[in-house]
């Protein structure tokens, strides 16, 4: 099983880091093995990353729960990989 997990520190307001990391596009800012999220349909992304040996990868997601200032969380939905996660 392959884990990416990061630790970010940031000297900013909470409600401007909040609104910045529940955009789930922006994960592929700060998160080097995804190479791009686009969205599908209500709440339904598609995600392109680098595996293992620059392998590519896809799967879709669906957007589960967003919860102000504290938690998104994802599932897939299709796709050659099982996905899950929170930010």
């Amino acid at each position: 099983m392959y884990v990416a997990k990061a630790n970010v520190q940031l000297d900013i307001d909470a409600s401007v880091a909040w609104e910045f990391i529940s955009d789930i596009r922006n994960h592929a800012k700060f998160l080097s093995n995804i190479r791009e999220i686009t969205p599908v349909d209500a709440n339904i992304w598609e995600w392109r990353l680098q595996g293992i040996l620059g392998i590519p990868l896809f799967c879709k997601t669906k957007l589960s729960t967003v919860k102000t200032s504290k938690k998104v969380i994802w599932d897939a939905v299709d796709g050659p990989i099982a996905a899950w996660g929170w930010a």
